[in-house]
């Protein structure tokens, strides 16, 4: 199976972040959203997995002391991790994040790449029980934001599994700044040109709780700020694009 890197060095993301199949027999369509307004200074900072609690909690305080909320995407994995054997200070990690204002979407338990897999081994062994190890982590029920899937792929049992779950959204990406993949002495410059040329109104970027990030995190929220442009919760966005177009029409 290929690793992650492999696929994106070889240029396969795209192809399955293409992947858009037709919903279910009875015509519904879960929604896949890959960013939000263009009419409207705003964007979204989603960061991926949470593997690593110090720079999940890192990247956490960073934005908090900006008066930024953000968007987690842990994996089920990493908090069950968390709530079984937490490292050294991350103890109730994702109630912390919760408390500075963070919000969180489903990222499947274990992490796969889901091409092949049905849409009951998805809703019974990926999209339920991260939604309990979630609870479980928080201790109460939490309104899941939106679901994304590892790699950003989409089947048609995804479509199907997502319909049987609530129906959230299908939370994809318009700027994945590869915060995993660039090499350790030029990350920062790599993520920060990457970042600078996607600075525009609706981008929803794609990072990851690494060290590269929580390094580069500050001077990004300095650009943005810059740049005129609000960093908002992923949901935010979302409930954006439902409301009217403010563009008069010819009669107004």
């Amino acid at each position: 199976m290929l690793t992650r890197r492999q696929l994106l060095k070889g240029g396969m993301a795209a192809l399955v972040l293409n992947l858009l199949p037709l919903g279910d027999a009875q015509g519904q369509r879960a929604r896949i959203i890959r960013r939000g307004r263009a009419d409207r200074p705003q964007v979204a900072l989603t960061f991926d997995d949470l593997w690593d609690e110090f720079y999940a909690l890192r990247v956490g305080q960073i934005l908090y002391d900006r008066g930024v909320q953000a968007t987690f995407f842990p994996a089920g994995r990493a908090i069950r991790a968390n709530i079984e054997r937490p490292t050294f200070a991350h103890q109730h990690l994702y109630r912390r994040l919760r408390e500075m204002g963070h919000e969180f979407g489903n990222h499947t338990l274990t992490h796969p790449d889901i091409t092949d897999l049905s849409a009951h081994r998805l809703i019974w062994w990926e999209i339920n029980p991260w939604q309990e190890a979630l609870e479980e982590a928080l201790g109460e029920p939490y309104a899941t934001v939106a679901f994304r899937p590892p790699l950003g792929i989409v089947t048609d049992a995804l479509y199907d599994a997502i319909l049987r779950t609530g129906n959230l959204p299908i939370a994809l990406w318009s700027a994945d700044l590869r915060d995993t993949l660039c090499a350790p002495q030029d990350c920062s410059m790599a993520i920060l040109s990457l970042f600078e040329r996607s600075l525009a109104n609706g981008h929803i970027y794609l990072q990851h709780t690494v060290r590269a990030t929580a390094e580069v995190l500050d001077t990004q929220l300095d650009r943005l700020e810059a740049a005129g442009l609000e960093p908002v919760p992923l949901s935010t966005l979302i409930a954006a694009l439902d409301e009217p177009d403010p563009t008069p029409t010819d009669g107004a």
